[in-house]
């Protein structure tokens, strides 16, 4: 309990906490939007400490679940609301009527309180009086427009040092060329943006691919939500492979994308439970055949022939031991030696 309150920065009160303060609310406010982007910012504080404390972040996802369930969905929220003695106050707003221009053009700026008829009563005290006494001023002598100017002699300043030049300094893309991006290099960071993605998809599979799954279990729906929250960043990084309109993963990306995705996904008929799943599992083995041969690629690139496992560590041994190379002049003159005396 003291590792939830800390983790979630829960204030001191009961346990287990209500809905609003274990997602940082006030009590009756948040829209869904606000509660479902509160409860996966609190999924991603406990998702650290799911290895090493496994049954307090189990406890910690259930009570998100529970909020999130019950927060989300409007008739759950009211009887909820209620049990906790709130009163909600509901407002009906008229509309504006349709042939007022001022409400057509400014909507919702309220207009100014109109101007009694009549005239204006007389105000008893006037505020300026009629004839105002101005007192007698000697007029001031005539002052030239143009002042004279006393000429000064003129200080003369000292010859400024001249500097030595300074060689000019060359940044460091002026001082050195671009590198040129090797293709290995290229290839390593293909693979890795493939795996991260690969990796997310692999773990939304379950939720998505089983179209008799029910949600029964409230880790699970929060689970889907973390994978999808996760996915979502990822997609353009693979737009040219899939999650794009015309590629498999479109649809998955248009719930990835969604701003209530759970209840976009609860709201989804059989068959197009079904759609997702097959748009799902095309775009899971195009993403797994890419990364295949990736994969392939790189085992090529890094296969040793015959000049890797000979060649080379033939000529660094004799970079290291240059004394190697008299024993074939020494044969060499050997040979010479035997044909002769032959």
């Amino acid at each position: 309990m003291d590792k939830l309150r800390t983790w979630l920065n829960l204030p001191d009160g009961p346990w287990p906490p209500d809905h609003y303060a274990l997602i940082g609310l006030k009590p009756g406010q948040g829209s869904p939007e606000e509660i479902e982007a509160r409860v996966l910012e609190r999924l991603e504080l406990l998702r650290r400490y799911q290895l090493p404390h496994p049954d307090e972040a189990t406890e910690g996802m259930n009570l998100l679940a529970r909020a999130l369930d019950t927060l989300t969905d409007p008739q759950a929220r009211k009887a909820y609301d209620r049990s906790l003695g709130l009163q909600r106050v509901t407002t009906v707003e008229l509309p504006p009527p349709a042939d007022d221009p001022l409400n057509v053009l400014f909507p919702g700026v309220p207009l100014l309180p109109a101007e009694p008829e009549g005239p204006a009563p007389a105000d008893e005290t006037p505020i300026l009086p009629d004839v105002f006494a101005l007192p007698d001023v000697e007029d001031e002598p005539d002052v030239d427009d143009d002042p004279e100017f006393i000429e000064e002699g003129r200080l003369e300043l000292p010859p400024l040092p001249v500097l030595p030049a300074v060689a000019r300094l060359e940044t460091p893309h002026e001082a050195r060329p671009g590198r040129p991006k090797s293709p290995k290099r290229e290839l390593y960071a293909e693979l890795a943006r493939v795996r991260k993605v690969l990796r997310v998809w692999e773990r939304a599979r379950p939720y998505l691919t089983d179209t008799d799954r029910t949600f029964s279990r409230r880790t699970d729906s929060l689970a889907l939500m973390g994978c999808l929250a996760e996915l979502r960043p990822l997609l353009p990084t693979v737009c040219d492979l899939i999650a794009s309109p015309h590629r498999p993963g479109g649809i998955v990306a248009a719930l990835a994308r969604q701003r209530l995705m759970f209840d976009t996904f609860r709201t989804l008929l059989p068959s197009q439970r079904e759609a997702l799943a097959k748009d799902f599992r095309a775009a899971h083995y195009r993403l797994a055949g890419y990364y295949d041969d990736l994969r392939e690629e790189v085992r090529l690139k890094n296969e040793k022939d015959w000049s890797r496992l000979v060649l080379y560590p033939l000529l660094r041994y004799l970079g290291d031991h240059p004394e190697w190379l008299f024993l074939p002049l020494a044969l060499l003159a050997l040979a010479v030696a035997v044909v002769r005396s032959v």
